[in-house]
């Protein structure tokens, strides 16, 4: 089962042509490098309204601790709200 978690966190990347690569993830006081990106995708919301207008590039990480997120950078409206949010921690099957 999944656990939603959606809270702010740190993260280190390198930029890829195109893209931030997660590298490591801070969770509190704790770091966990990151092995592996598994998969990588964009949000897009479009609306009259600027303030209402999404832009998100969500990732699944697997961490070295042997966990699964799911985490996003929140690029907002003109980069204004350049965050990250681990969403979920995930299930493995």
């Amino acid at each position: 089962m999944n656990e939603l978690i959606s809270k702010k966190i740190k993260v280190e990347y390198v930029q890829e042509t195109g893209w931030r690569r997660p590298v490591k993830i801070r969770i509190g006081k704790e770091e966990y490098p990151v092995k592996k990106v598994v998969s990588r995708w964009e949000e897009h919301t479009l609306d009259d309204a600027w303030w209402r207008r999404r832009h998100r590039v969500h990732y699944i990480v697997d961490l070295n601790a042997g966990a699964q997120y799911e985490i996003y950078w929140n690029r907002g409206a003109s980069g204004q709200r350049d965050e990250w949010i681990l969403l979920k921690k995930l299930s493995i099957k």
